[in-house]
C-alpha cells in the first residue's frame, strides 16, 4: 500500500511494510497472490521488470523470488532530487497496481498497465514518451514462480497514466 499518514506516536514516518533495499517507494504493492496468507511484495525494478518478494524463512525481511521476462508500468511522472548541487537520477512515480478477483475464482489477480516507450524505446534510461499502452491482468502459479496472463485490454495509442476498475454500466460486472 502507498505510504499513508504517520501513526500517532510514530514521528519518524516509518512505513507499515519494510521494503527491500533499492525498491522504489512509488512502485510497489503488498498483498498475497500465492494463497499462503502472508503478504508478498510486488515491485517494478529500475528497468520496469515485475519482481515478486516473499517472506524469508526466518521471518525477517524479504526473499527475492520471481522476476518477469517482460517489462510493465511506464510513467511520465517523475521527480528529481538535487543533492549537494549534483543532479540525481529521476525517481519514477508509477500509478497503482490493483489486486482483485475479477473472475471470482477465489484467487487474486494483479492488474497493471504496460506502456511501450517511443523515441529511443527501451534503450533510453528514462523514456520521455510512450507510443502504445495496454492494461493487463496477471495471476501467479501456486509457488509464485511464474505468471500467466488472464486478459489484456485493446492496445491504445499513446500513454496510459492511470486506470481504475468499477461496474461502469450497472450490469454487475467490473470493467477497466
Amino acid at each position: 500500500h502507498r505510504p499513508g499518514p504517520v501513526a500517532p506516536g510514530d514521528q519518524d514516518g516509518a512505513f507499515e511494510v519494510e521494503l527491500p533495499r533499492g525498491v522504489n517507494i512509488y512502485g510497489f504493492e503488498a498483498f498475497s497472490f500465492t494463497g499462503s496468507g502472508t503478504p508478498d511484495l510486488v515491485t517494478l525494478d529500475d528497468r520496469q521488470y515485475l519482481t515478486l518478494y516473499g517472506d524469508k524463512k526466518d521471518g525477517k525481511g524479504w526473499a527475492k523470488g520471481y522476476k518477469s521476462a517482460e517489462y510493465y508500468g511506464g510513467t511520465l511522472n517523475r521527480m528529481s532530487l538535487n543533492e549537494n548541487g549534483a543532479d540525481a537520477r529521476p525517481i519514477l512515480v508509477e500509478s497503482r497496481f490493483l489486486q482483485t478477483d475479477m473472475d471470482r475464482d477465489g484467487k487474486k489477480e494483479l492488474i497493471i498497465k504496460k506502456n511501450t516507450p517511443g523515441g529511443l524505446g527501451r534503450s533510453a534510461d528514462v523514456p520521455s514518451s510512450f507510443k502504445t499502452s495496454v492494461v493487463i491482468s496477471l495471476s501467479w502459479d501456486e509457488k509464485g514462480a511464474a505468471t500467466s496472463e488472464n486478459w489484456r485490454t485493446k492496445q491504445v495509442e499513446g500513454y496510459v497514466s492511470d486506470f481504475f476498475i468499477d461496474d461502469l454500466d450497472g450490469d454487475g460486472n467490473e470493467e477497466v
